[in-house]
């Protein structure tokens, strides 16, 4: 699978700074303040106004990564089959509650816990070959990236004012 014009909000100057100079992307080894919905992974968005918005959560200047993702066994998540987020037995739904019997609910709990059950989901699928959660969202699509040195090609990296 690939997917272009992806883009991701940058949470530092200096991480920026590295992408920017050439280095590859990479997982923070502590997040600030959210672990992720599925799991330790380099999250992307097909909506730069999106990844603008996380982005300004961490710094006043928006940095913006534009890349191009290759994935070989992306696990994928579609919510645009109609139905709703409310609705249980909505095939998206039931794959998630799958996944949250197998690892745990890495959106609930104190972030110790949600850190912890972040790291399992990654581990876990990994080890089952996944390289990504894809999830299509009716409004965009949504990529968690959990081997980003393999998967990911910066496209440009920018700096974007408030």
């Amino acid at each position: 699978m690939l997917l272009t014009e992806m883009w991701h909000g940058v949470g530092t100057l200096e991480a920026w700074r590295r992408i920017k100079n050439g280095h590859p992307m990479e997982i923070p080894e502590k997040y600030t303040h959210d672990p992720g919905d599925y799991g330790r992974a380099l999250y992307f968005t097909d909506l730069q106004s999106r990844a603008r918005a996380y982005a300004a959560e961490h710094e006043k200047k928006r940095l913006l990564v534009q890349a191009t993702i290759k994935l070989k066994k992306p696990l994928v998540i579609d919510w645009r089959s109609g139905g709703s987020a409310l609705d249980e037995g909505h095939p998206a739904n039931l794959m998630l509650r799958l996944l949250e019997d197998r690892f745990g609910d890495p959106v609930k709990g104190i972030p110790e816990v949600r850190e912890a059950v972040a790291l399992r989901w990654r581990r876990e699928l990994m080890a089952e070959g996944y390289d990504a959660i894809v999830v299509h969202h009716k409004e965009d699509t949504e990529v968690a990236v959990y081997d980003p040195r393999r998967s990911v090609t910066v496209v440009q990296a920018i700096r974007v004012e408030a």
